[in-house]
Order: structure tokens, then sequence, then C-alpha cells
């Protein structure tokens, strides 16, 4: 496991600008003499390819899709690799894809079966699965969410 606060790699990076983000998006604490609070993400080494992708896709200009498209916001790719620390996750790595929103997608799977988690811009996870007979969508709320079970479980088998 690496403690993205004391390793050096890229990760270090990604959690100092979720919570600069999440800060930016509170009222401020300060006048109560409040701290702020610090979370750590721990991966594996596994992980750190998808990672890395997805700090790369923080590169895209404005606009990268000719839409108006906006490259992936910090507290998205924060929220991917919580949710991948959060459920420790083993499994294939999946494609990953920017999101014209500022958001994340990812997807395991082919044409004719796949399952699909999303991050928005804002941190909020949803998933898709289309897979065998299974058909499912919407909001993952938590943890133990059906819908987050499934999709990880079709995900480890579709790769």
């Amino acid at each position: 496991m690496t403690d993205i606060l004391e390793s050096s790699s890229a990760t270090d990076l990604l959690l100092y600008r979720w919570l600069q983000a999440k800060r930016s998006m509170q009222p401020s604490n300060a006048a109560l003499g409040a701290r702020p609070q610090t979370e750590v993400i721990r991966l594996p080494e596994e992980l750190e390819p998808l990672v890395n992708e997805m700090l790369e896709l923080r590169n895209l200009s404005r606009n990268w899709n000719s839409y108006g498209g906006h490259p992936p916001t910090w507290i998205a790719i924060a929220a991917v690799a919580k949710l991948f620390q959060d459920v420790a996750w083993s499994g294939p790595i999946p494609r990953v894809v920017p999101m014209g929103s500022g958001g994340i997608h990812l997807e395991w799977g082919n044409d004719d079966e796949s399952v699909e988690i999303e991050a928005s811009a804002d941190g909020h996870l949803s998933a898709l699965i289309e897979a065998g007979s299974q058909f499912a969508e919407g909001a993952i709320e938590d943890l133990n969410d059906p819908l987050l079970a499934d999709v990880l479980t079709w995900a480890s088998k579709l790769g």
C-alpha cells in the first residue's frame, strides 16, 4: 500500500489538490479556530497507472472536445481514488475516459457487455450495468449500495 500523504508519487498532488478544492467549496472555519481535516487515501501500487492516467487528463485544454468540454476536476479524480480505496479494489484497471462536464468515466467490458462508473465534476458517483441479462443504472449512494456491488462483481469478470 502507498500512503499518498507520505509518498512522493503523483498521488501526493492528487490528494493535495482534492483537499484544496474541497476546502474552497466550504465556508471557512478559521474564525472558529477549527483546523482543516486531512484525509489519507491509500491505494495499492497496482493502481498507480490509473491515478497517473487520471492526472494526465487534467492537462486537457478547455474545449478539448470542441463542445466546451472541461478537463476532469480534482474532486472527480479524488472521488474515483477514494472509491477504489474504500472497496479495496484489486480487480482489473478500467478504461478511463474524460467527460466534457469535468467528470471521469470508467468502463470495463466490451461491445456486448459492459459496466461503467462515473464520477461527476462534484464527486457524485453513478453506475451502469449492461451485462448478461442485467440492465441497471443509478446513483451510488454509499459503499453498501447493491448497484455498486453488482458493478464491481461484473467489472471483475469482464476486465
